[in-house]
């Protein structure tokens, strides 16, 4: 059977109130979900094993590396496992392209690195190598970021300045499904397009489970063989006792199936130790957010020591690097308070539930720094000076940009910029949102932490997570048909929530808008108050909106510019399908895709505008070829 969770009850902590019966309750499904993780782990290390024997470890020897990577060929990991790659940073090769008698030739015009198409195999740079480096962050930004030969030439763009050293932490959550008409662009590429050539590192957060690009294409044949991936659905089968599954059940976690029946899920039920196992499949995406949840959960159940083991195993993991980086930063802070030297600022990206990683890390970093303190004090509490000198370091050192992000709390300390859409119902339900629950400061984001929002134009997915949802929730006993998951089984069930058709237009507007070059400036624009200004007139009169300090957004951003710059930089290429009950899901044609397809492609023209008006309302903002130049840098 294939495990589909209601992913507002996996992902909201039971908790909140501090109740013994909450808390109780919340550990047993920490502990359901780790025997999850456990099964899925076990079955990969059986597919890994099968695929060694198979291919050999290979020696990265035919790897074709930038010229100033090649002293560190060594070090390099280029295992075809990413629970390998797990803390590293990504390395990009060098463009491959064709020749004049078409054949495939290593660019020698640029150094330069790129990303490469989701059939090239991984390598990155164990975070170790980076920090013995004698300027880990110039090293971080100038030799292991993607960098367009464009974005060299330009020399920074017009949203990129090389003052920071910008980090896209990423924990397996992708658009696997994506239709964008470059074959070679992936998620981080076409951000960094989107963005005018900006440069990006790439950390990895996620674990073997979570990038089936590196699997082979098979299908599944029985339980019994762990090494078969479905790469079609990027599903993870693997063998899981019946207790687990009705517990989750029980607690609202797991969807019931409408196909749901064990005697057929592997033949018949196998019975070892006296407990029924089942087969089932998992989805790669929700097996991250599991191994996510588990990795940022303090489990105070002192009596699952297993338990709680292999859960500070995957806080390590999934963590370390962070932590890693927050400590050089804060050095730098120490050491030059006013940046003499030009240290690279640190910049952490993360879209959804990658926010929850970061976060987590940051408490993990600060109540280190805590308990250093008491410790060389002799003291067991803090004064309210060590608390704020802590802080301003951090403020100091570090700035984080979440997009959609679902994480409700975030330390105080960085400098947070929070984006997200008013319509996304998973910031809205499992995220910091600012102010919509009462005050910013008590919503979670952060102290000063700043909030753009905006409405997405994908009102027809709005419309779908409404009547979906209701016909879902009331009972459990009406399952969803296997060909029609639930929306509230996906966190790419709403657009809204959609980083490449959405919110990476929505910052790029503002950047370009006001002119930032940096996400520091954005944060310090956003933050600024003259306090000579006294205003004669009441700010909504205004025609531009003046709630984001010095910062500039204009009033029909929503529902003109975003759709428009969605439109000209291919974001319409990256929109999640969802299965609408006026498509035939099997299609009229007997492929299962084609009637789906062209009724998803007949919505996405309803709601974004076409060439004409997306000239219309870019030309009007930021002037005549503007859909030229945009069109030059992100569709070349």
């Amino acid at each position: 059977r294939e495990l589909r969770f209601h992913m507002i009850n996996l992902i909201q902590s039971n908790d909140e109130d501090g109740m013994k019966q909450q808390q109780q309750r919340h550990n047993q499904k920490l502990e359901l979900l780790t025997s999850i993780v456990r099964a899925c782990s076990f079955a990969q290390n059986e597919r890994s094993k099968a695929e060694r024997e198979e291919e050999g470890d290979g020696d990265g020897d035919d790897i074709t590396l930038p010229e100033h990577l090649t002293p560190l060929r060594r070090f390099l990991c280029t295992s075809s496992h990413a629970k390998d790659h797990q803390g590293c940073f990504r390395i990009f090769q060098k463009e491959q392209a064709d020749d004049d008698d078409g054949v495939l030739s290593s660019s020698s015009s640029s150094s330069s690195p790129v990303a490469l198409s989701s059939s090239s195999s991984l390598i990155s740079l164990p975070s170790n190598v980076l920090f013995s480096q004698e300027r880990p962050f110039v090293f971080l930004r100038d030799s292991l970021s993607y960098q367009s030969d464009a974005s060299i030439q330009k020399r920074g763009g017009m949203m990129y300045d090389s003052s920071e050293a910008v980090v896209w932490c990423t924990s397996g959550v992708k658009n696997h499904d994506h239709h964008y008409d470059h074959h070679s662009c992936d998620e981080l590429e076409f951000a960094s397009r989107v963005l005018d050539d900006m440069p990006f590192a790439q950390l990895q957060l996620g674990s073997s489970s979570s990038s089936p690009m590196l699997g082979k294409n098979s299908m599944i044949d029985n339980c019994g063989d762990y090494d078969y991936y479905e790469d079609k659905n990027n599903y993870l089968v693997m063998e899981l006792d019946l207790k687990t599954v009705r517990g989750l059940e029980s607690m609202g976690v797991l969807l019931c199936n409408g196909d749901e029946n064990e005697d057929d899920a592997c033949g018949d039920n196998t019975t070892i130790a006296g407990d029924d196992i089942i087969c089932c499949k998992i989805n790669a995406d929700d097996l991250t957010i599991i191994e996510t949840i588990l990795g940022c959960s303090n489990n105070n159940n002192n009596n699952k020591s297993q338990q709680k083991e292999y859960q500070s195993t995957l806080r390590k993991q999934q963590q370390s690097t962070i932590l890693k980086m927050i400590d050089v930063a804060v050095e730098n802070v120490k050491r030059d308070p006013l940046n003499e030297s030009n240290e690279p600022h640190l910049v952490l990206l993360s879209h959804s539930i990658s926010a929850s990683i970061i976060a987590a890390a940051i408490s993990t970093w600060k109540h280190t720094e805590q308990q250093k303190i008491k410790r060389s004090v002799s003291s067991s509490s803090l004064s309210k000076q060590q608390h704020q000198r802590i802080e301003d370091l951090l403020h100091q050192a570090l700035t984080v940009v979440t997009f959609g992000n679902v994480c409700r709390s975030f330390e105080d300390g960085p400098a947070y910029v929070h984006i997200s859409m008013y319509d996304d119902p998973w910031t809205n339900a499992l995220g910091s949102f600012g102010g919509k629950r009462g005050k910013e400061d008590e919503d979670g984001g952060g102290r000063d932490a700043v909030y753009f929002h905006a409405c997405s134009p994908y009102e027809y997915d709005q419309l779908k997570w409404e009547e979906n949802v209701e016909r879902s929730e009331p009972s459990r006993a009406t399952a969803p048909t296997p060909t029609k998951p639930p929306p509230i089984s996906s966190l790419k069930s709403h657009n809204a929530h959609n980083l490449n058709a959405c919110t990476i237009q929505y910052l790029c507007l503002i950047m370009r808008i006001n002119g930032i070059r940096s996400f520091r400036a954005l944060y310090d624009a956003a933050r600024f108050v003259d306090p000579i200004t006294v205003l004669d007139i009441n700010p909504k009169h205004f025609a531009v909106s003046c709630n984001h300090g010095d910062l500039v957004v204009p009033p029909h951003i929503d529902d003109e510019l975003l759709p428009a710059m969605i439109r000209a930089t291919g974001g319409d290429g990256w929109i999640w399908k969802v299965d609408s009950d006026d498509c035939d899901v099997d299609g009229g044609d007997g492929d299962g895709e084609g009637d789906d397809d062209h009724c998803d492609d007949d919505e996405v023209e309803s709601l974004l505008p076409d060439e004409i008006e997306t000239r219309s309302h870019l030309e009007e903002s930021f002037g005549y070829n503007a859909l030229e130049d945009i069109y030059a840098t992100c569709r070349r």
